[in-house]
């Protein structure tokens, strides 16, 4: 089963994603080029959770963290909390699928 995503969950998604790019934009070692890279794959996040379904949702975001913190090349402690952000936002969302991040 790969339901898609309620009206609810989507404004949910949309208001953790800002959550993240919030958090980010707080660290001092992200520089503003970073951020603007997370600006719009976080903005690819929240409208791809209107046309997929939970699983490839999953999956999309996944592979799109992962691009951000190659394409950005972060440092490991960046990416780290990248990863921790995305847990703590969109946890409800991953709680049945592996976490990103132990």
């Amino acid at each position: 089963m790969n339901p898609p995503f309620q009206k609810d969950e989507i404004a949910e998604i949309r208001r953790s994603v800002d959550a993240m790019y919030l958090a980010m934009s707080k660290r001092p070692d992200v520089s503003r080029e970073q951020l603007d890279l997370i600006q719009r794959s976080l903005t690819e996040i929240a409208d791809a959770s209107q046309r997929l379904g939970r699983k490839d949702w999953i999956m999309f975001v996944a592979g799109t963290l992962s691009n951000i913190c190659v394409g950005a090349a972060f440092a490991p402690e960046a990416a780290k909390a990248l990863f921790k952000f995305a847990n703590q936002s969109l946890g409800w969302v991953f709680q049945n699928a592996l976490r990103l991040l132990s």
